[in-house]
C-alpha cells in the first residue's frame, strides 16, 4: 500500500528531522495542538505514513519539556533575587494577583476609585517592569508564545497557578506582567485625556454661563441707570455735596460690581471668556490636583529628540510634584503668546495655572501623536501589523 500510494514508512532519520522542526516550532508557539498540526503537515509534505499516536505524544511532550527547560534555565540564571522575591510576593499574597488581573481588577470607568486602583497596579508592576522587559528579550519568545503564557495567568485559577513548578510559574507571570503593564499604561493615558478634556469643557461651560449671567445683570440693571444719571441734574443736590455721599446714594440702587459691568458694556468692552475660564480653573485647583495629577505622574510619557524643552519640563514637573506636592519651576518658553498673559503677571508665574496648562498641552500633543507612550500595548500591536 505504501508503494502504491507513493508514501514511505516513518524512520529514525525522519524522527530526528521532525524533532528538529518541532524544536523550532516550539519557539513560536507551545500550544500542543499547534505543534500536533505541524506534525501532520510534516508527514503530508514528506509523504510519510503517520506515526502512532503514542509516538507523536511522546515527541510533543519531549519538545515542550525541552523548551520549558530552556526558558526556565534562562530565567533562573538571569533574574535578580529582588525581582524574584517581588514576583513570588505577587503570586502568593492573597488577592494580589486578582488585583493585578486585567479581567478582575482593571478600570471599568473613570471614577476616582477605579482610576486609583489602576494607578496602584501600574505602580506595583513598574518596579520590576524594566527587568521583565530585559528577560523577555533574553528569552527570545515569539509574540504567540508571549500571548499564550500570559493567557494562562488570565484564565487559570490562583490555586492552579501556585501549584506550577517555581520557574514555570515565573515564566507565566513575567509574560503576563509584561502585557499588563502596557495595557495599564494605555488605560491611564486614555483616562488622562478624558479627564483633561472634561475639565477643559467644564471651564468653557462655566465661562459661558458666567458671561450670560453678567449680560443678564446688565440688561436688567440698565433700566435703573436713569437714577444714576439723574443725580447729576438733580437741583436738590448741592454742588458742595461730597462725592462720597453721591456714590453711596448710587450704590443704594446698583452695587459697585453691577455699575462696573454696565460701564464695560456701554464702553463696548468684550467680556474676557479666557479670563473667566482661568478663574474657574483657580476655583477647581484642588479637584484638578486630586484627579489629573496622579494620572500625569503615573503615565510614561516619551518625547521626540527635538522636544528637549518639553521633555526637561516634564521630568522636573514630575520630580517636584512627587517631592514638593507643587510646581516650583516653569519654563515660560512653552507658553503660547496668547496664553502667557493669563499665567504670568507682574508678580511672576502662577504655578497652579501653569500646572494645569502643562496637563492640557500634554493631552493635546498625545492626541496629535507629537508625544507618545513607549510602553504601549496598542503601539506594539501596530508594530506587529506593520511588520506583516
Amino acid at each position: 500500500m505504501y508503494e502504491i500510494l507513493g508514501f514511505a514508512r516513518f524512520s529514525k532519520v525522519d524522527e530526528k528531522s521532525l524533532l528538529e522542526r518541532l524544536q523550532d516550532v516550539a519557539t513560536i508557539c507551545t500550544y500542543p495542538k499547534y505543534i500536533f498540526d505541524e506534525c501532520l503537515a510534516f508527514f503530508g509534505q514528506k509523504r510519510i505514513g503517520l506515526a502512532g499516536y503514542s509516538t507523536l505524544q511522546t515527541m510533543i511532550t519531549t519538545v515542550l519539556a525541552s523548551e520549558r527547560q530552556r526558558t526556565e534555565s534562562i530565567l533562573s540564571s538571569s533574574m535578580s533575587d529582588t525581582t524574584r522575591m517581588q514576583l513570588k510576593k505577587i503570586l502568593h499574597t492573597k488577592g494580589r494577583l486578582n488585583q493585578l488581573s486585567a479581567q478582575k481588577g482593571s478600570a471599568k470607568d473613570f471614577t476616582p476609585s477605579e482610576l486609583m486602583r489602576e494607578i496602584e497596579t501600574h505602580s506595583t508592576i513598574k518596579g520590576v517592569y524594566q527587568e521583565i522587559k530585559r528577560l523577555i528579550n533574553k528569552l527570545g519568545l515569539s509574540q504567540g508564545n508571549l500571548t499564550y503564557y500570559a493567557s494562562i495567568i488570565r484564565h487559570q485559577s490562583i490555586y492552579k497557578i501556585r501549584r506550577f513548578p517555581e520557574w514555570q510559574g515565573m515564566l507565566y507571570i513575567v509574560c503576563y506582567l509584561f502585557f499588563r503593564y502596557q495595557e495599564t499604561n494605555d488605560k491611564l493615558v486614555t483616562a488622562f485625556q478624558y479627564v483633561t478634556k472634561k475639565q477643559r469643557e467644564s471651564a468653557s461651560a462655566a465661562a459661558k454661563q458666567r458671561i450670560a449671567d453678567e449680560l443678564e445683570v446688565v440688561r436688567d440693571k440698565l433700566t435703573q441707570v436713569d437714577h444714576l444719571l439723574g443725580l447729576f441734574v438733580d437741583d436738590s443736590v448741592s454742588d458742595q455735596t461730597q462725592f462720597g455721599d453721591i456714590r453711596q446714594n448710587a450704590f443704594e440702587k446698583l452695587s459697585k460690581d453691577e455699575i462696573q459691568l454696565i460701564s464695560q458694556h456701554l464702553n463696548k468692552e468684550n467680556f474676557d471668556k479666557r479670563q473667566c475660564e482661568w478663574q474657574h480653573i483657580d476655583s477647581q485647583y484642588r479637584k484638578i490636583s486630586n484627579s489629573i495629577r496622579p494620572l500625569f505622574l503615573a503615565i510614561d510619557i516619551e518625547c521626540e529628540p527635538g522636544q528637549t524643552l518639553l521633555s526637561t519640563q516634564l521630568q522636573i514637573a514630575k520630580s517636584e510634584l512627587q517631592k514638593e506636592k507643587h510646581l516650583c519651576t516653569a519654563d515660560q518658553r512653552l507658553l503660547l503668546k496668547q496664553d502667557k498673559d493669563y499665567i504670568v503677571d507682574k508678580e511672576g508665574v502662577n504655578y497652579r495655572r501653569f500646572e494645569y496648562y502643562l496637563y492640557q498641552k500634554v493631552s493635546r500633543m498625545l492626541d496629535n501623536n507629537h508625544i507618545f507612550v513607549n510602553e504601549s500595548a496598542k503601539k506594539n500591536v501596530l508594530k506587529m501589523i506593520l511588520s506583516l
